[in-house]
């Protein structure tokens, strides 16, 4: 299957064919949803970053306790530091590459094993399973 390339992440979600109240974070009318967003309070607005990775002041006092962002019920979060970490290292291709494995591994998932029912499933293991298992 070719890789699909998309604009912008409002160009995923349509690609996704799904409806959410979410836009996906900086995501189009992101700012409407969740107005109080730290992130894009002091990335975006503060900084004029695009995450808190590039920051020097990178992990700040909203980052002090990891094992509790770590443990949120919210699954993407559970990568909130190793990502930022790696942006902040200077491996934003490391990063980025993953991300594009993550991409292709969720294109796969929904045109060739999706029932339209398992949307949800597909997504949360996208964002939880190793770079390693979704290699395989």
């Amino acid at each position: 299957m070719a890789h699909m390339s998309f604009e912008s992440r409002q160009d995923f979600r349509d690609w996704l064919d799904g409806t959410s109240r979410c836009p996906g974070c900086g995501g189009d009318g992101f700012e409407k949803v969740h107005p109080p967003c730290g992130d894009l309070t002091c990335c975006v607005k503060k900084h004029g970053l695009s995450v808190c990775g590039e920051c020097g002041e990178f992990p700040c006092a909203k980052y002090a306790d990891r094992q509790r962002i770590e443990k949120d019920s919210f699954v993407s979060h559970k990568r909130i530091f190793r990502n930022q970490e790696r942006v902040k290292s200077g491996r934003l291709d490391v990063f980025l590459a993953g991300q594009t494995e993550r991409i292709a591994f969720l294109e796969k998932a929904l045109t060739q094993h999706d029932d339209r029912r398992n949307k949800s499933f597909s997504c949360i293991a996208t964002v939880s399973l190793s770079r390693a298992l979704i290699r395989r």
